[in-house]
């Protein structure tokens, strides 16, 4: 295994054959592999990388107020097509919750 600094700086060791492979979040591997005749991506990934939004201990309504907002976001479809209109390849959108509050 080889550690680099930067996602380019990986994408430079596979393009000149140092190495034959690569991890990296799934939009940046769909990415490059564009730039890179011959390389794919495979289908099964080796992390989620998921986003959340944190609110102070104790803060019971403005957590209520926030997942409410998460979960119209994702049933509207206003997440969906925010990933569409930016063009990211290889994210998806959570499923609504169902528990409520987390």
């Amino acid at each position: 295994m080889v550690r680099t600094d930067t996602h380019a700086a990986a994408f430079e060791l596979v393009r000149v054959g140092t190495a034959h492979a690569r991890a990296a979040p799934r939009p940046v591997l769909l990415a490059d592999s564009a730039k890179l005749p011959g390389s794919r991506v495979l289908d099964d990934g080796y992390a989620a990388v998921s986003f959340a939004a944190l609110v102070p201990k104790g803060q019971t309504g403005r957590l209520a107020y926030i997942n409410e907002f998460i979960d119209e976001a994702k049933a509207s479809g206003l997440i969906k097509r925010t990933i569409e209109m930016s063009g990211l390849q290889g994210v998806q959108v959570a499923p609504v919750s169902t528990s409520g509050t987390q």
